[in-house]
C-alpha cells in the first residue's frame, strides 16, 4: 500500500531523522521530501511557493507507486489548507494519509538544535515552537517524544502507519 506521511513538529523534534528511518522501514519505493531543503537550498528570489511544489511532487511519486514522506513545520495561516490538500491528494491516488505531530519539550528542541550542523537561530526555535503550541497546530496523531528513544518513537510511528 502507498502512503503519504506528513511529519510535523517544532525545530529539533526529530522530524528529518525519523523521516529517513521511516523510509527505510516501509515496504516498496519511497520518496523523502524535506521541506527545509526547498526553503533553503534552491536559490530563488521573491515569493517561493513551496507547498504547491510539494503537492506536485507528491502526486508524481504516488502515480509511480512510491510512498511519500514529507517532513516540515507546516505552519503559518494556511497550514491547515495545505495539510487538507495533501490528504485529498492521498485519497485521489488511493494512498493512506498519516499526519504525525512530534510533541517534544522546548528544552529538548533547543538542546538538539545546538548539536545541528545547520543550526536554526534560537529566536526562530522559540518562535516556531510557540506558534505550533499556541495556535493549536498540533493536529493528527500526536506522539510525545520526551521520554522515548529514537527507536521507540519510530516503533510508534510504524504502528500508526500500519493501522
Amino acid at each position: 500500500m502507498k502512503h503519504l506521511i506528513l511529519i510535523r513538529g517544532p525545530p529539533g523534534s526529530g522530524k528529518t531523522t525519523l523521516a529517513k528511518k521511516i523510509g527505510k522501514s516501509i515496504k516498496g519505493n519511497y520518496a523523502l521530501l524535506h521541506k527545509d531543503f526547498f526553503n533553503y537550498q534552491i536559490p530563488h528570489r521573491g515569493n517561493y511557493l513551496i507547498n504547491p511544489m510539494l503537492n506536485i511532487l507528491a502526486k508524481s511519486f504516488l502515480d509511480q507507486e512510491f510512498s511519500v514522506i514529507i517532513d516540515g513545520l507546516y505552519g503559518g495561516n494556511d497550514a491547515r489548507k495545505h495539510i487538507n490538500r495533501l490528504n485529498k491528494i492521498a485519497q485521489a491516488k488511493k494512498a493512506k494519509f498519516n499526519l504525525i505531530f512530534l510533541d517534544t519539550a522546548k528544552d529538548i528542541c533547543l538542546k538538539r538544535n545546538k548539536k545541528r550542523k545547520n543550526r536554526i537561530s534560537i529566536k526562530d526555535v522559540h518562535k516556531w515552537y510557540d506558534y505550533l503550541y499556541k495556535s493549536k497546530a498540533t493536529k493528527g496523531s500526536i506522539i510525545n517524544t520526551n521520554h522515548l528513544t529514537e527507536n521507540q518513537t519510530l516503533k510508534k510511528i510504524i504502528q500508526l502507519i500500519k493501522k
